[in-house]
């Protein structure tokens, strides 16, 4: 890969998520809209059969992530054919089977069903199998560092269906919003299929297939539970609160989702290429100055992001969504405990490439029982959602923390060297922390537009101010960096 591509890729991905993000924002106000709150409900709950559905590959899809990159940096082409192969053919085999399941179900259960909920369930089952297709070569494309492809489908796909689904939503309610993600799964699945030039063989290996569902298990484990993680605030919130109290923090979240979408397109790049690199060599000193310029140059830009966030978002709030005042104290902690999550992003390529994917599960386990113990703690105590925004952000700062604590340990040899590295890591996201909650203190935003432009300008300038040697180090970095991409 030329060395200047990569800053580009990331800069292209990253936003071709943002518009994913925002065409679905878009959606969640039109759908609930068009359809009604029965057939909304309904809606949100066969989208539960999907979310588990997709995990039937059993690891293998997330060992494939890692095991083709490491292929080709040994030269084995020929091994990158047959995990491919046997990946696909496991993958679509298991997804019919579990759909067939479903749709035997849906057929046995029929007269205790709604007509709208059997009908829709079919055509849920349908877009599964059609989805298996898009999630294969979407992993496909990624372990092949073809990131040009995924941008333009990331950004075909969501247009398209956001077209479709328009039209289809306005013709035929519920059953038209669900061929809308039908015609989506099948236009980027071929349009990743075609551009990419695969080819599926009649490749299958039972061993080979032992052997990716030993690596990836604990991976897909990992995800099913951090997707347990991910929800317990809601959970909590659902069960012990008022529902409009759900409303005011799932804005909070809509901020805190557009935040990660940073690290998630410059990780997301780096992923293959550090798989490849390990590959090649065997060796963590290879990867060493990958990672740590990584995480170094994201802990110098993020807290600018992190700021200007922390800066529009209340005046946004004030003047275009007055209903979710509530929601403002919740948000600012979410931003402020977004940083956190770069030391996720930052050492997890890192953990699944040096065979640590046990360790991932470990925490995850860990911080559940802290999320929840602490969510619980703080609403009985009459905290509210901000409560559970803390023990939420608490919680995946600890993880964070815990996971880069664990990788500088096979990235340093000395501890003095360690923690001073830790402590560069930290230095920016200390400074502004201070800075924002006194300005939040000495300019109050009132929702005038004159007097709060003044007062978002003088914060912005003081923010610029004060990152703007980090940003001439992050400046170096990125010369750096081009060299190692």
């Amino acid at each position: 890969m030329p060395k200047r591509r990569f800053l580009r890729d990331a800069a292209l991905y990253s936003s071709s998520l943002f518009l994913t993000r925002l065409l679905l924002s878009v959606r969640g106000i039109l759908i609930p809209k068009f359809l009604g709150p029965a057939q909304y409900g309904l809606y949100n709950s066969l989208l539960l059969i999907p979310e588990y559905i997709l995990h039937v590959h059993f690891g293998t899809l997330d060992a494939l992530k890692r095991e083709i990159p490491f292929c080709y940096g040994r030269k084995d082409l020929e091994r990158v054919r047959l995990i491919r192969n046997t990946a696909f053919f496991q993958y679509l085999l298991t997804t019919s089977f579990s759909v067939l399941i479903i749709v035997t179900v849906a057929f046995l259960f029929r007269d205790r069903l709604l007509p709208s909920a059997f009908s829709a369930m079919l055509l849920i089952c349908l877009w599964i199998f059609f989805l298996s297709f898009e999630t294969f070569f979407d992993q496909v494309v990624r372990t092949d560092n073809r990131f040009d492809i995924l941008t333009r489908s990331e950004i075909y796909s969501s247009l398209t269906g956001f077209i479709f689904m328009v039209f289809l939503i306005l013709t035929w309610g519920l059953y038209g919003l669900i061929c809308s993600l039908i015609l989506a799964s099948i236009l980027k699945a071929s349009y990743i299929y075609r551009g990419g030039q695969y080819r599926i063989e009649g490749q299958f290996d039972f061993q080979e297939l032992k052997r990716l569902i030993t690596i990836g298990f604990p991976m897909v484990l990992g995800v099913i539970l951090f997707t347990v993680f991910n929800s317990i605030d809601r959970f909590i919130i659902i069960t012990f609160l008022e529902s409009k109290e759900l409303g005011y923090y799932a804005l909070a979240l809509t901020v805190l989702s557009f935040l990660l979408i940073i690290g998630k397109g410059a990780y997301g790049v780096l992923e293959p290429k550090i798989y490849r690199l390990y590959g090649e060599k065997g060796d963590i000193q290879a990867i060493r100055t990958l990672i740590l310029e990584a995480l170094s140059g994201m802990t110098l830009f993020f807290p600018l992001i992190l700021g200007l966030t922390y800066i529009f978002i209340p005046m946004l709030v004030l003047l275009f969504l007055p209903k979710y005042l509530p929601s403002l104290t919740c948000i600012r902690i979410m931003i402020l405990g977004s940083f956190f999550f770069v030391f996720h992003g930052g050492t997890y390529n890192f953990l699944i490439a040096i065979n640590r994917q046990t360790l991932i599960v470990r925490v995850v386990l860990v911080c559940i029982v802290v999320s929840f113990l602490a969510s619980y703690l703080f609403v009985k105590q009459g905290w509210g959602i901000e409560g559970v925004a803390l023990s939420t952000m608490g919680s995946n700062a600890l993880a964070g923390i815990i996971y880069l604590f664990f990788s500088l340990s096979f990235l340093f040899e000395q501890s003095r060297p360690k923690m001073f590295y830790f402590g560069r890591l930290l230095f920016p996201f200390l400074l502004v922390v201070p800075l924002l909650i006194w300005m939040d203190q000495f300019w109050i935003i009132r929702g005038e537009w004159r007097g709060d432009l003044v007062k978002i300008i003088l914060k912005g300038g003081c923010l610029l101010l004060l990152m703007s040697p980090f940003l001439w180090q992050l400046k170096k970095k990125a010369k750096i960096f081009r060299e190692l991409a």
